[in-house]
């Protein structure tokens, strides 16, 4: 909602706006008709950079937005606070690294100690979002993050025990064909070759909360495995996978397993 000056006005108006009610205000802002408005957002500022725009500042996008022709309807979402393009620009470096060319937030520790972004995004946002970078000063320090999505859901503990028990052989084929699965979907996301230590996101976005989330993240072995076949790791020690993270999601038209490698540099 817009103030009498056309900006867009805060979220929780007469609610003290400490740290985290700003990101919370900024997701809210993404959450209303996303992804579109923030696609909006995101190319609204590629567009910029590409075409030499300097520097990117709160009030740049009204005018660019107006510059590349959108209606004026879609240039008002653009007028805002600077609680609120504090925290956008943060999320626009995390999202498309490439924009610290033209974005540049002022460091504040109030926003930049203390707040997982990228925690929050999935909470309020969307649970499946994959960002280039865990944070938005992390643009040249040298990192490499990488990313693949495995569709549909893997075997469970209690399945791979079922099987096992019924015939080791059947309890083989059951971990080599998840093996190859997670090792194609790397290669299908043309994964690149980590030569650091690295540490790994596991997303289960389950299709109903039937199952026990200790039994579903059971199949992280197999995904370990398939990424060390299909060449992402050296191997699953601690020596190449200092630690893992297991998220978890629903989603009952789209189950999938969303595997997020970030190196240690």
């Amino acid at each position: 909602m817009l103030n009498a000056d056309g900006i867009e006005r805060g979220l929780y108006d007469g609610a003290p706006m400490t740290p985290e009610r700003r990101v919370e205000h900024a997701l809210a802002w993404i959450a209303d008709d996303y992804p579109r408005k923030w696609l909006r957002l995101v190319n609204l500022c590629e567009r910029a950079a590409a075409s030499g725009w300097p520097r990117i500042r709160r009030g740049d996008l009204f005018v660019l937005a107006s510059q590349q022709g959108m209606e004026v309807s879609l240039c008002r979402e653009f007028r805002m606070d600077n609680n609120l393009w504090s925290v956008l620009s943060r999320y626009l470096l995390m999202f498309r690294p490439a924009l610290s060319d033209v974005i540049f937030p002022r460091r504040t520790p109030e926003l930049d100690e203390g707040l997982d972004f990228e925690e929050l995004w999935h909470r309020d946002v969307a649970a499946s979002t994959f960002f280039r970078a865990p944070d938005w000063r992390a643009e040249g320090a040298g990192g490499v993050r990488a990313s693949m999505v495995i569709e549909g859901r893997m075997p469970s503990l209690n399945d791979y025990v079922r099987a096992v028990n019924a015939n080791r052989f059947k309890g083989n084929a059951m971990k080599q064909e998840c093996t190859s699965l997670a090792a194609w979907a790397a290669k299908a996301a043309r994964m690149p070759r980590f030569a650091r230590p690295v540490t790994v996101r596991f997303t289960w976005v389950e299709g109903n909360r039937r199952r026990d989330i200790d039994n579903v993240a059971f199949a992280k072995k197999f995904v370990l495995d398939g990424l060390v076949q299909a060449g992402v790791i050296g191997n699953d020690t601690p020596q190449y996978v200092t630690g893992f993270e297991d998220r978890f999601a629903y989603d009952g038209r789209h189950p999938r397993i969303i595997v997020e490698v970030t190196d240690e540099a």
